[in-house]
């Protein structure tokens, strides 16, 4: 998640000027780099969540391919639902942002 903000802070500000770029800097490849920039389209709580989860070993629960369907969501009520469902599965406590602060 951090990649991604960081990558569009990038792409904002002029630094980089299109995912190709800023795939060569990350050192993958520019369909990956998409991936990677799709999660970005999260509802920003879910957003924040990804951010704050706790370090763990070994391979993490919750990745960006996990995210993948998600993000392509267009809704973030759908969103929250289908977060919802990863979080019980693996036991993470996630606090659903209220309906009003839905995207426009």
């Amino acid at each position: 998640m951090l990649f991604a903000i960081r990558s569009d802070a990038i792409l904002r500000t002029g630094e980089a000027s299109d995912t190709i770029e800023l795939a060569r800097r990350g050192h993958v490849t520019q369909p990956r780099m998409s991936q990677i920039m799709a999660i970005k389209q999260l509802a920003s709580d879910i957003q924040l969540a990804l951010l704050n989860l706790p370090a763990t070993k070994g391979k993490p629960e919750i990745h960006e391919k996990r995210l993948r369907p998600i993000a392509a969501m267009l809704s973030w009520k759908e969103q929250r639902a289908a977060w919802k469902q990863i979080c019980d599965a693996i036991g993470f406590q996630y606090h659903i942002m209220e309906e009003s602060v839905d995207q426009v």
